[in-house]
């Protein structure tokens, strides 16, 4: 079995079998396989970065929420935040936001 997608096969049968093959029809259609075939995979590529961007945010917004949930957990009623924690958060925070926009 081919390991070749399955666009890039198509493209190649239309420019090599049948009666009419290397006609201009049957080439531009090969051409535009190919080229939907890069564009797809652009799409998929910028995906997966997206999502591992995505993975650092939701890194980021766990640690502050499980903070906040230890420091709630760990008070008597007087809730008090470490101003130095949070400012921790915020730049993990700022730091994935400018990494996923691209301002980094």
């Amino acid at each position: 079995m081919s390991e070749q997608p399955e666009a890039l096969i198509c493209a190649e049968l239309l420019e090599t079998h049948g009666l009419d093959a290397g006609s201009t029809c049957r080439t531009d259609a090969a051409a535009e396989l190919r080229r939907l075939h890069a564009a797809n995979k652009d799409c998929v590529d910028h995906f997966n970065a997206l999502m591992a961007e995505r993975n650092d945010l939701l890194a980021v917004l766990k640690g502050f929420l499980d903070y906040v949930r230890n420091e709630q957990m760990s008070t008597d009623g007087a809730v008090t935040y470490s101003t130095t924690a949070i400012n921790h958060w915020a730049f993990l925070a700022r730091a994935a936001i400018a990494k996923a926009t691209g301002a980094a």
